[in-house]
């Protein structure tokens, strides 16, 4: 059958754009930063976060394992997929061939990336009509563990029209969980000395994970050149019959004896949700988007501690969730270097929560948010600037007590390009951490011998400052550079705060609730490099950061160093990694926890081609200490040690298969639909 002149124009684009235009491959504007990928790299990624890994973009922080993407400085991203916002089953879904190229945004003017500070958007192969389903199953097993995520994406393309459909499932269970905890209270005496109790936990023996969760997702497109329009409509349930710790009790400093200790959870959520995506280009320049949701989340959560010759203590609850969500925001182009924009966020939630067991009490929760805003965006050649704020409303209501709080938002942005081949950003703002429905629970609930915690339905909101400055240079395609400065100030921080009481029995306890207090402020800074050899065959990558923290509150300081290499190998259908993350430590915004996150390593093996993909990954063969984070906190009246064995640090093997079956006679590609997450269910935990 002889090709018709579009197609063999189509043809000869893409081999234009794929081998070429190598020397055109990525380049800087004052609006975005793009990089087109390589044919190798995307026939060896899975999905789109493999992708992003592979290319190694300089301003992007990515662990191909866990999924995670960042800015360098730790800032989130938001992940777009031809203007559609994406999640996890979106970027797994994704036929990676038709990967066209992809665009780095900080703080856009695009109503369609509804207000996010960073994007990644991935621009898409458009074709006539057609579908495609894509397999997709993600295996990996430890020793005593084994995990399995299958799915299955599904699109089909009919002139205007897109439906999506995702059903997917989880499936965990993990033999390997210990965990061991030491602490120190202290209360202070009638005659100003301070008594010191010691409460070790030991972990005896390995306690039990496990989970399955079932899903799917419905999705309608309606897309012209004016006009988008999205409705999708999903239900997520989980069950989680084991969440069990177990370990040996030993105290110091108060007349308990020595004995075996349980704590066993299980937990149950149901989802449903719905949520629409409206754009309308208008007449005059004018831009409309309408962003309606609607959830409902049923969740129960029992948990029962055990020990020897002790009453037990059952923390049960049960939670109903209902929230709903308008965002509205209407741009006006008015010529090549202004853009006007207004904005509101509508947002309503309520947590009913019935506590049963050792803790018996109802409380409902209530939220309601209104913030309007304005902005403006600059352009000329060589810079791009933003700025937009508001005001924000907020009413919370926890039944014994109500407050509102009206507070000001701001954000600044400014990026200049020098050349396609260097940029420098600058950003800043200053907005508001709220405090979650539970934190401001006023339940009480004993946790073990000593320990209880509540809510506080007394707290504020906590303020904070952000100034951030980058610069990119991409001086070829053999090369990638990255630096950036980054400082974070959290004014009247919600702080862990430990203090001593007394229990209904007239036992001295130490009571756990979260209390503003003093600031927190973190200062960041890091490079990161990429260099390819051979032909852009071999691909090597390296960034190290530097991370201070001070918190006032607890009059802590702590200066932390981390850094991660990695490297990729592409032999025809073939392709090689390795990477190394070396053990980070932080310091935490809620407790003022000091915490440590052991060294990761792999080393992966895959074979590809544009429909089957096959990847596998050998994790942490030779780590000895199987400890996955450890923890550490002191406060004046409580002191805390903690460790943690999930499984993440001991010797793993990964294996993902992917396998894609087109229909018709080519897919129109927008994004795929996405996995609805299991909500809030405002426990007290």
């Amino acid at each position: 059958m002889q090709a018709s002149a579009d197609e063999m124009g189509d043809s000869l684009q893409r081999s234009l754009e794929e081998v070429t235009v190598e020397a055109a491959s990525q380049a800087v504007t004052p609006k975005k930063t793009v990089f087109i990928p390589e044919a190798k790299q995307k026939k060896a990624s899975q999905d789109g976060i493999a992708l992003l890994a592979r290319m190694s973009i300089p301003t992007l922080q990515v662990n191909p394992v866990t999924s995670s993407v960042s800015t360098t400085s730790g800032e989130s991203v938001k992940i777009f997929i031809d203007y559609l916002p994406a999640s996890s089953d979106d970027i797994t879904g994704m036929r990676m061939k038709d990967v066209r190229k992809v665009e780095i945004y900080n703080f856009p003017d695009d109503p369609r990336f509804q207000g996010a500070e960073h994007v990644v958007n991935f621009i898409m192969q458009k074709y006539e009509y057609g579908g495609y389903a894509k397999l997709f199953n993600q295996m990996f097993a430890s020793h005593n563990s084994f995990v399995e995520r299958p799915r299955v994406n599904s699109k089909f393309n009919y002139k205007r029209m897109t439906y999506d459909l995702v059903v997917g499932g989880d499936a965990v269970d993990s033999k390997v969980l210990r965990s061991g905890d030491f602490s120190t209270f202290r209360f202070p005496q009638p005659d100003g000395s301070v008594n010191e109790i010691h409460r070790d936990s030991y972990a005896t023996k390995a306690g039990k994970l496990q989970y399955h969760t079932i899903y799917t997702t419905l999705r309608a497109v309606y897309n012209t050149e004016k006009i988008q329009i999205s409705n999708s409509v999903g239900f997520n349930y989980c069950r989680q019959p084991h969440f069990d710790k177990y370990g040996t009790l030993e105290f110091t400093g108060i007349d308990l004896p020595g004995s075996e200790s349980s704590q066993l959870m299980n937990r149950l959520w149901r989802t449903a949700q719905w949520s629409g995506d409206y754009y309308f280009a208008l007449p005059h320049d004018f831009s409309l988007v309408i962003e309606p949701s609607v959830d409902y989340s049923y969740t129960e959560r029992d948990v029962t501690y055990l020990v020897d010759d002790s009453p037990k203590i059952e923390n049960n609850a049960d939670s109903k969730t209902t929230g709903a969500r308008l965002n509205l925001r209407l741009n006006r182009k008015l010529n090549d270097k202004f853009t006007l924009w207004a904005e509101a966020d509508g947002i309503y939630s309520r947590n009913s929560v019935k506590y049963r067991g050792s803790s018996p009490g109802d409380v409902t929760l209530d939220n309601k948010f209104f913030g309007p805003g304005l902005g403006m965006s600059f352009r000329l050649s060589k810079l791009y600037m933003s700025i937009d704020g508001g005001c924000a409303m907020e009413w919370n209501d926890t039944g014994t007590t109500s407050d509102r709080e009206v507070y000001p938002y701001l954000h600044l942005s400014a990026n200049y390009a020098f050349s396609d081949k260097l940029s420098w950003n600058v950003w800043t703002q200053f907005a508001s951490n709220t405090p979650d429905a539970a934190d401001r629970s006023p339940i009480v609930q004993q946790q073990n011998e000593l320990l209880w915690t509540t809510g506080n339905p007394d707290l504020d909101n906590s303020h904070h400052f952000t100034f951030h400055t980058s610069a990119t240079w991409l001086p070829s395609n053999k090369f990638q550079f990255s630096g950036y400065v980054s400082y974070f100030h959290l004014f009247n921080q919600l702080l862990k705060t430990y203090t001593p009481a007394v229990s209904p029995t007239g036992q001295p306890v130490m009571m756990s609730y979260l209390h503003n207090q003093g600031d927190y402020n973190r200062f960041r800074c890091g490079i990161y490099g990429t260099l390819k050899l051979l032909k852009n065959s071999l691909q090597l990558s390296a960034g190290t950061s530097l991370a201070t923290y001070d918190v006032t509150g607890y009059n802590l300081k702590k200066t932390y160093q981390s850094w991660n290499v990695m490297a990729n190998y592409y032999l025809k259908n073939f392709n090689f990694s390795a990477y190394y993350y070396a053990p980070s430590r932080a310091v935490s915004m809620d407790s003022a926890a000091e915490t440590w996150d052991s060294a990761s390593y792999a080393v992966s093996a895959g074979w590809a081609n544009n429909d089957w993909s096959v990847q596998v990954y050998g994790m942490n063969f030779f780590t000895k200490d199987k400890t996955s984070s450890r923890s550490t906190l002191n406060t004046p009246w409580y002191r805390n040690h903690s460790t943690l064995e999930n499984g993440n640090n001991m010797p793993t093997l990964y294996l993902t298969l992917s396998y894609t079956i087109g229909y018709g006679k080519q897919v129109k590609r927008g994004d795929e639909v996405k996995q609805i997450s299991t909500g809030s269910d405002g426990i007290l935990h």
